[in-house]
């Protein structure tokens, strides 16, 4: 959720959880790599989790693709003010709508990461002998055209803003709210 993503003074992101988390360490070919508990934050919740099935990093692509989603569109991709029956009916089987003016890359990016099919879902399907999968596929989209990840990963590129501070104390980039 955007809450857990976090600016850095050097402007570059940190993402972080301070709910529950379950460490995915392996590659999903053993029971400690998978999870059956109902948690998080229910506009981000894969289908698989409400659903209450066994699930495990491919849920939290799915959670990517609603950030993306709200920091495309402003909104996250599913929600509901008439409670979390209607939610996660919503997130089981309402079709995404595509945020408007977002590019065909864009889109592309979405419908890759909301897709309900874990075993199909961008950054989770599995590579073969002639497709790239897991997050190599996620790295090669389009959307991601000309980006380092080399460099990201290091620091390299300089980020699209300066939030720079003077001190600690130093609250010039947040909103007076």
């Amino acid at each position: 959720k955007p809450e857990n993503i976090l600016l850095g003074t050097d402007g570059h992101l940190c993402l972080t959880d301070f709910g529950l988390a379950k460490d995915f360490t392996g590659n999903g070919d053993n029971e400690d790599d998978w999870a059956r508990t109902l948690c998080g934050t229910m506009e981000y919740m894969a289908p698989e989790m409400v659903a209450r099935k066994w699930y495990g990093k491919g849920a939290d692509y799915w959670s990517l693709g609603c950030i993306a989603y709200e920091m495309m569109s402003g909104l996250p991709p599913f929600s509901s003010k008439k409670g979390s029956k209607d939610l996660f009916r919503k997130i089981m089987s309402e079709r995404v709508k595509m945020p408007d003016g977002a590019s065909a890359c864009a889109c592309k990016l979405l419908k890759g990461l909301l897709n309900r099919d874990v075993n199909k879902r961008l950054g989770s399907s599995k590579g073969t002998f002639l497709e790239v999968g897991g997050v190599g596929a996620l790295k090669q989209q389009t959307f991601f055209a000309g980006l380092d990840w080399g460099k990201l990963e290091l620091k390299e590129i300089d980020p699209p803003e300066d939030f720079s501070v003077d001190h600690d104390e130093d609250l010039r980039h947040f909103h007076d709210e």
